[in-house]
């Protein structure tokens, strides 16, 4: 046998575990993706009860959230609402919120909390 294809061989069977070392990072990274996609609907169930769990709360989902609290008794209270809504949505962006007597157009003249989501973009 010439020493060229001794070389080529030993390259070649070399080089297997090589592939399977490949192969296994591949499938490890496809397989942290669909736990990724797991826990980020897990996440978003959660986000939603929280949401519908608020007091007074209307929640309309159409991919896009929109949140109406009315009506809304401490404006401070509101503000904590809002912030803890966000800690509990990290798969959503607060796009607008709006709290005072003009935000509810069906409830004008009463102080009403409006947030609006979107999901995380890249997410």
């Amino acid at each position: 046998m010439k020493m060229r294809t001794l070389v080529g061989i030993c390259l070649i069977v070399g080089s297997l575990p090589l592939w399977g070392g490949g192969a296994f990072i591949i499938s490890q990274a496809i397989d942290e993706q669909n736990r990724q996609e797991v826990q980020r609907r897990v996440t978003e169930t959660q986000c939603l009860r929280h949401l519908e769990g608020i007091p007074t709360a209307q929640v309309q989902n159409s991919g896009k959230l929109t949140v109406t609290v009315s009506p809304v008794a401490v404006p401070m209270d509101a503000l904590a609402t809002v912030s803890t809504a966000i800690m509990q949505c990290p798969t959503r962006d607060l796009v607008e919120m709006c709290l005072g007597d003009e935000c509810d157009p069906t409830r004008k003249g009463v102080v009403s909390l409006v947030m609006k989501f979107d999901p995380t973009r890249g997410g």
